[in-house]
């Protein structure tokens, strides 16, 4: 059975998420998002400010450069930020904006209570179309986590710890002509 989801352990180290972390808070005023504190560079879903503009070159040049073998030629970048969130966020799907198709989301944890060593059991779950659970990935630092975006996931419960922290890039693959 092929997977659409998974995770790669050890894929970046924590002085490229030390350098992010700061980069994305540099470019971005932040906003409250549900129970989320997000630092983001927009892309196709709309700010253009100079700090934005600024934001998302570093990304094409930083980030894109990582794992754009993960992923088809055809890929949009639709946003990337970083999080910092202190409550579950329910299942739902990462939909692309207008009529685009779905591509993959991929998640790099950060932090759980401020701890880069020790996630206390922070997840990311995945459902299948019935909203049925398929599987838990447990957060481990220093991984790569991605779904397709059409995958229903949820943030995972909050039971053995306050917040956690990530970094969030959602991506659709532009309609071959």
């Amino acid at each position: 059975m092929i997977k659409n989801y998974g995770y790669i352990e050890n894929f970046v180290q924590d002085d490229q998420l030390e350098k992010w972390k700061d980069t994305y808070k540099k470019v971005s005023n932040g906003e409250k998002y549900k129970n989320t504190f997000t630092w983001g560079i927009f892309n196709n879903c709309g700010d253009n400010s100079e700090n934005n503009i600024f934001g998302y070159k570093w990304f094409l040049h930083e980030i894109i450069p990582m794992i754009q073998y993960l992923l088809p030629k055809n890929t949009i970048y639709n946003f990337s930020s970083f999080n910092h969130m202190w409550g579950p966020l329910s299942i739902h799907q990462d939909l692309p904006p207008q009529d685009n198709i779905p591509g993959k989301s991929i998640c790099f944890p950060y932090s759980v209570n401020g701890s880069r060593s020790d996630f206390r059991g922070a997840s990311t779950r995945i459902y299948d179309n019935n909203k049925k659970l398929i599987e838990t990935l447990l957060w481990k630092p220093n991984t790569l986590i991605w779904w397709d975006g059409n995958l229903y996931h949820d943030s995972g419960d909050f039971d053995n710890f306050d917040y956690k922290e990530f970094f969030i890039t959602q991506t659709s693959l532009e309609k071959s002509s």
